[in-house]
């Protein structure tokens, strides 16, 4: 990967339904070269999907991913039980045996179950969590989905980047219908669109920095601060609930000499108290109750007459 790849990435990931000709007009390309380059990030598995999941403004819920040294002495069992468990999102390992479960719970209630699962199934003895609220846009709050906008998610729920026709096709309608649903769905966050990657099918190092700051210094300045200094290789910085001054970060880049480079000037940032760093080297992907309770719906928009 290059820099020129990772603005397609982060293009793809913001909407995976944008043009080949919006992505050119990012990344400064010509329309050829983007399809060539993004589909060899489909081709060697850097790219492993686009997906289209149930909005908030439909269906409240919250994105919780824990994260800590696992005592487990067989991970792959470890996490092939981990994803039975219809919150799992995903999972993914690094070094130092550190693994980051997410899960999508309904609601915060569910927190506390979230923590025991960290803790009995994936058996981080100390687990550290950061959870997000998915909120609906401004003004579209308990949205009311028909029975072809659950068929229209439940189509492109695997492949998001299904053109129009193809699921006109599918589901007897007209483009045209498509289209207008799909422009509504999105602007009213009922359909929400996700690009799902692996960045471990490809020679760069992904790493997470857990970045310590000092006690004294506003975390919104130093999350700001961190992520604008150190871009592109910084590519976000999160902060963890359970240690407010704990930021954790993904971090990009094509050596162990440029990660090397990286560490030893965030290390030497004047907000920066202490850093760790585990490369990224697995990921595991699972279906939620989310997506159950789309096909649900859309089967039973389907039987009706």
């Amino acid at each position: 990967m290059d820099e020129k790849d990772l603005i397609l990435t982060r293009g793809l990931g913001e909407n995976p339904r944008i043009s080949y000709r919006e992505l050119a007009d990012l990344s400064d390309l010509s329309i050829n070269s983007v399809h060539k380059r993004v589909q060899y990030l489909v081709d060697v598995g850097n790219i492993t999907g686009f997906y289209a999941h149930l909005g908030p403004s439909v269906e409240r819920f919250v994105v919780a991913s824990a994260l800590g040294k696992t005592s487990s002495n067989d991970l792959e069992a470890t996490i092939a039980e981990a994803g039975k468990d219809e919150h799992s999102s995903q999972i993914v390992v690094a070094t130092n045996d550190f693994i980051y479960p997410q899960w999508h719970l309904r609601d915060m209630s569910e927190l506390d179950d979230f923590m025991a699962f960290a803790r009995e199934v994936t058996l981080i003895e100390s687990p550290q969590v950061v959870f997000k609220v998915r909120t609906p846009p401004t003004g579209f709050d308990m949205v009311k989905l028909s029975g072809l906008d659950y068929r229209i998610i439940a189509s492109l729920m695997n492949d998001a980047r299904k053109p129009e026709k193809m699921v006109a096709e599918e589901l007897g309608v007209s483009p045209k219908t498509v289209h207008r649903h799909l422009e509504r769905m999105q602007k009213e966050g009922s359909i929400l669109l996700e690009t799902s990657f692996r960045s471990n099918s490809t020679p760069d190092i992904f790493s997470f920095f857990h970045m310590t700051i000092k006690k004294n210094v506003d975390r919104r300045e130093a999350s700001v601060h961190l992520r604008d200094t150190y871009k592109p290789q910084m590519l976000d910085v999160q902060v963890i609930e359970s240690e407010p001054y704990l930021f954790i970060s993904n971090v990009w880049t094509q050596t162990m000499m440029e990660l090397k480079d990286v560490r030893t000037r965030v290390e030497k940032d004047e907000c920066i108290e202490s850093l760790s760093v585990n490369v990224f080297y697995d990921y595991h992907r699972f279906e939620t109750w989310r997506h159950d309770l789309v096909r649900k719906r859309a089967v039973e928009a389907a039987r009706r007459p």
